[in-house]
């Protein structure tokens, strides 16, 4: 009704707005400041260190994950490694996750057209899903936007995806690598008159290069666009097929033997998901525009892991075996149909299955107006969104032996009762009206206001009992105001306060338990109620442009700059305590206050026939409140098996210090050469939030590319990845290896990187 009226009251206007200049001035660069696409402000307005990654960098790695190539372009970006897999990877941004991993400090939102991708179940990225060669460009807005619904506590990533009209002419791209990895991309865009259309496919099959690591990405989209004076609507389809094996970190003495080694297998994950979006955009007048958009969107996911058991003979009665054999709650096992597994079958692995289906579906729709209010520029924007989210997951264990390679072999025994079997139902329902106003004080100062009211309604049914259902509801109204002072067209400065919130998902209020961990993601116990995540956060950023004349040479140098301060804090967050005693086993937990104080600067420059860059992002990413939490595997835990974290104690898996350049230089018309290179500083081991061990060691990497144009259609690319074959970890974790290794005793497990790698690519462009 809200919308309506003010529609109502800008109608008139049409008649009354005079026709725009087709020779003003529009400015170099835009970006959006609320999730639908269309409503671009200039960036010296914007109280926000924006970067944007355009199409010639993603046509670059058109099959990369794209969580990796995010971590590569933007300022306080970083990713880890839990899975031991590059498609995936979990970006960090600002010491907040955007992963598709359960257990990660979910806090970044992501878009696709306009459509929220973050999945209902647990807010997950699933980045092997999003097309990335279809992809046009990529704004990332660091910092709290309440604008961009529940979860943008660390910032927000917009992908604006490719049509007939923004990607025209064909492109073919094959690709071949070490350890046999082969693909390739097919891609074709056009338009006549009104109509746009573009298709693309891609594959990708990569044996890894790790014992038993191979992944397969299959993916297909489509979109079509029609545009008028006053209408422009498209419809896009998406297919995704993923298979892809992610045995996660190994026990440190067994890295020091095989730096390839895995724990235990198989750890694989496959995955369908199927997109549908439409969206449309009505221009009122020359001032006013209505738009919107709309999903559809399902998602199976299925994992099976083999891992250690912890099952062994009863204390009681040796002959059958128990759960926590030997500590006074010890309790017999059964199969599925209710008798006691006996110890005679010699079990010293379980196959844990999981099956998650998701639906998604929702709309957001946008009132825009761009008119003076006082004789000053005004552009407002009002919207409101409404997302919904069905699942229904189900898991299993089945007995098994562990054979010489490590791997699991079921001996068709499935184990019964609830703390080996889940079966839930979940629906979420996510509603939000927000409004956006920037307003011109002056010639060169801008003010921003804006806000969103989110409520949240989140259902669990257990369908094997009632443990797990429960209804839960939040709300909240998320204010910000920002300052934009621009001192001369190619230098600003802003100063911006926000707040934004982040509601427990069904998977961790599914796993709140402290006294039954669930072994992420394959089971879930009785549902505590958790609180919701609210974050407050100051930032004082600017950026500019500087051209300086070159004496040597009769050029130019151009640099863009920008940089940032902020702090952010984090009031009852929610972390993922790793339990044990199985690795990967746990609970989610309120955590009290958490805080991130940090700085980000980059550096773009363009000589003659080079270019570079400096990126740099600090964050210290820390805990504020005294908490005793559950850690049994870390060897400074106290009798209960709890660690003491103090204030002042740093966040698990988030590097401190991130550093990246690059620089590529014309050799010739055809040739050009380069390099970039990459620092990433020390982190906590999951597990040791009390930071009473040895960090996760720093690493430094260097890589090489060069390509060559032999024809105006076709050239050919080569990259070599960690030049001088260095031996790095990307994330670090506390487990239990003595189940699997008897004679192992330190409990610290690695997720190694890879070893020197080539990838050669031939592209075909018409």
């Amino acid at each position: 009704m809200v919308l309506l009226a003010v529609i109502a009251w800008a109608g008139p206007a049409r008649a009354q707005a005079p026709a725009s200049d087709p020779n003003a001035p529009r400015p170099k660069e835009g970006a959006h400041t609320t999730p639908v696409l269309g409503n671009d402000v200039p960036l010296s307005q914007v109280p926000a260190d924006v970067q944007v990654i355009d199409r010639q960098v993603l046509d670059a790695r058109p099959t990369q994950s794209l969580a990796t190539t995010l971590a590569d372009q933007i300022n306080a970006g970083s990713f880890t490694d839990t899975q031991g897999n590059a498609f995936n990877t979990t970006l960090n941004l600002r010491g907040y996750s955007a992963s598709p991993v359960l257990g990660s400090a979910q806090g970044v939102s992501v878009y696709q057209n306009g459509t929220r991708v973050n999945d209902p179940f647990g807010d997950l990225v699933n980045w092997a899903t999003i097309p990335s060669f279809a992809v046009q460009q990529i704004q990332v807005t660091p910092g709290v936007g309440p604008t961009f619904g529940l979860n943008a506590l660390g910032g927000s990533a917009s992908l604006q995806m490719k049509d007939g009209f923004s990607a025209p002419g064909g492109r073919f791209t094959v690709l071949g690598g070490s350890w046999d990895r082969v693909g390739g991309t097919a891609e074709y865009g056009g338009s006549s008159g009104l109509l746009g259309f573009y298709g693309g496919v891609s594959a990708l099959h990569d044996p890894g290069w790790r014992e038993g690591s191979p992944s397969g990405v299959y993916q297909g989209y489509l979109d079509l666009r029609a545009r008028g004076d006053a209408l422009d609507g498209g419809l896009s389809i998406g297919f995704t097929h993923a298979d892809f094996v992610g045995n996660g970190g190994s026990p440190r003495e067994l890295l020091d033997q095989s730096y390839k080694a895995i724990f235990t297998k198989p750890d694989e994950t496959e995955q369908d998901r199927y997109d549908l979006g439409g969206r449309a955009s009505y221009t009122l007048s020359d001032r006013t525009r209505f738009q919107g958009v709309a999903y559809w969107r399902q998602n199976k996911l299925a994992t099976s892991n083999g891992d250690d058991t912890e099952l062994a003979p009863c204390t009681g009665d040796p002959s059958v075996l128990c759960t926590d054999a030997g500590l006074p709650g010890e309790k017999p096992a059964s199969d599925a149909g209710g008798a006691p597994v006996p110890a005679s079958l010699d079990v010293t692995g379980q196959l844990n299955t999981t099956e998650t289906r998701t639906q998604a579906l929702g709309s957001s729709l946008e009132l825009v107006d761009h008119r003076d209010l006082f004789a000053r520029e005004n552009r407002f924007t009002l919207g409101s969104s409404l997302d919904y989210g069905f699942s229904h997951y189900d898991s299993g264990s089945e007995l098994g032996r562990l054979n010489d390679a490590r791997g699991v072999e079921g001996l068709d025994v499935a184990l019964g009762g609830e703390d080996f079997n889940t079966a839930v139902r979940s629906q979420t329902r996510y509603f939000g009206i927000y409004l956006s106003d920037v307003y011109a004080l002056s010639d060169k100062l801008s003010a921003t206001a804006s806000g969103r009211w989110n409520l949240a309604r989140t259902e669990l049914h257990d369908l094997a009992g009632t443990a797990l259902d429960g209804t839960h509801h939040f709300d909240r109204l998320n204010p910000a105001l920002g300052l934009s002072y621009a001192w001369t067209p190619e230098l600003s400065t802003y100063l911006s306060y926000g707040e934004s919130n982040r509601t427990p998902t069904p998977a961790e209020l599914a796993c709140a338990d402290p006294a039954r961990p669930c072994r992420i993601p394959n089971a879930f116990s009785a549902d505590p109620s958790l609180d919701q995540v609210v974050s407050r956060s100051v930032e004082l950023g600017s950026h500019g442009d500087v051209t300086l004349p070159w004496e040597v040479v009769t050029d130019y140098m151009s640099i863009h700059w920008s940089g940032a301060l902020y702090a952010a804090w984090n009031h009852d967050d929610i972390l993922f305590i790793a339990s044990g005693p199985v690795l990967g086993s746990g609970f989610f937990s309120n955590a009290g206050t958490t805080q991130r104080l940090g700085a980000e600067l980059s550096l773009d420059g363009r000589w003659a026939r080079g270019t570079g860059f400096v990126r740099y992002g600090w964050v210290h990413a820390t805990f504020e409140s005294h908490l005793a939490i559950r850690s049994p595997n870390n060897p400074f835990a106290d009798a209960n098996g709890n660690i003491h974290v103090a204030p002042g104690d740093r966040l698990p898996n988030v590097p401190e210090h991130d550093l990246r350049f690059g620089f590529q230089y014309r050799l010739t018309p055809q040739w050009s050469a380069g390099f970039d290179g990459v620092y990433v500083s020390s982190r906590p081991y999951q597990g040791d939030e009390s930071n009473q061990l040895k960090p996760v060691s720093d690493y430094s990497l260097l890589n090489f590319e060069t390509d060559y144009e032999l024809a105006r259609v076709l050239t050919l690319r080569l990259r070599v990845q960690n030049l001088f074959n260095q031996k790095y970890y990307s994330a670090g974790v506390l487990g239990d290896p003595t189940g699997v290794f008897p004679d192992f005793r330190d409990p610290r497990f690695l997720t190694p990187g890879a070893p020197t790698n080539f990838e050669v690519q031939a592209i075909v462009r018409f």
